[in-house]
């Protein structure tokens, strides 16, 4: 499905960016009040997946198509997750706007008012409940969640035939790998805003496009939106006063059963493609 030049572009150069990038950044920059700068992560995040579209998709000019747009991405993300890291109170509203514009050029032209309207709503609506979801989370945690609904939508997206948007897909796992790795490793490391910022307007308006473009089914587009909401269940009474490694099981489980509902149905449709693809191959 990639070439090993590809899985190099795709899978390692950007989880080494990850890794690298924020961790070395996160040594030497800080934010106000005394609380870690959240602009490495949006940086790291943003500028590993941009440069991997580069390598394995290229710019072809001005975009005339929607999945010319998809470059375009990570980088309005790394504008947009840098400033909401001192615009606090217009973070959600930079989100909205950004986020609205990215899933209306994504979308299908003629498509249901009723769909154009969610589709457009849907990445600030993620980000406005993520936002306080992730206060008093563990870094770790949320690196881990967001790696767990990007690579069920990787699989979701190949059993949907979206080689090209599974790229990016690919590239925002690895990315996300490596950023968990950082976080285990920097104590100053900080993901949100800015790194949910660009998680948020990378992944949504991906997701858009599946659903739109490559038949991604409604449902499975739904469920995936919903998995990284499981974060609030580290705020519930009963949860939150737990030990901060049973409340980060407790997150991640709810996440990945989640992400698994439509990823495991689309992992063994992929399976079963491969298969017949080999079958054929030998005949």
């Amino acid at each position: 499905m990639f070439t090993p030049r590809e899985i190099l572009w795709l899978a390692v150069l950007p989880g080494l960016v990850g890794l690298v990038a924020l961790w070395l950044a996160s040594r030497r920059y800080h934010g106000t009040n005394g609380n870690p700068a959240s602009w490495p992560a949006a940086l790291a995040i943003g500028g590993a997946v941009l440069l991997a579209g580069v390598l394995t998709t290229g710019v072809h000019g001005p975009p005339r198509e929607a999945f010319d747009w998809l470059i375009l991405l990570p980088a309005t993300a790394i504008v947009v997750g840098t400033l909401v890291q001192w615009m606090h109170g217009w973070g959600v509203a930079l989100v909205a706007i950004a986020g609205a514009l990215a899933a209306w050029l994504l979308a299908v032209p003629g498509m249901t008012m009723a769909d154009a309207v969610a589709t457009a709503a849907a990445p600030g609506v993620v980000y406005a409940l993520l936002v306080p979801a992730t206060r008093q989370q563990n870094r770790s945690t949320l690196a881990a969640s967001w790696l767990i609904v990007a690579a069920a939508t990787t699989c979701v997206s190949m059993a949907s035939t979206g080689i090209t948007f599974g790229k990016y897909t690919v590239a925002l796992s690895a990315v996300l790998g490596g950023v968990l790795l950082a976080t285990l490793l920097a104590r100053q490391a900080s993901l949100s805003p800015g790194g949910l910022a660009v998680f948020v307007l990378i992944w949504t308006p991906l997701l858009v496009y599946g659903y739109a473009w490559v038949d991604v089914p409604r449902w499975r587009a739904l469920v995936l939106l919903a998995a990284p909401l499981a974060l609030w269940l580290g705020r519930f009474p009963g949860i939150r006063g737990r030990d901060p490694l049973v409340r980060s099981a407790v997150v991640l489980a709810g996440v990945a059963a989640l992400a698994a509902i439509a990823a495991v149905p689309a992992a063994m449709e992929l399976v079963t493609t491969l298969r017949s693809q080999t079958q054929v191959g030998e005949y």
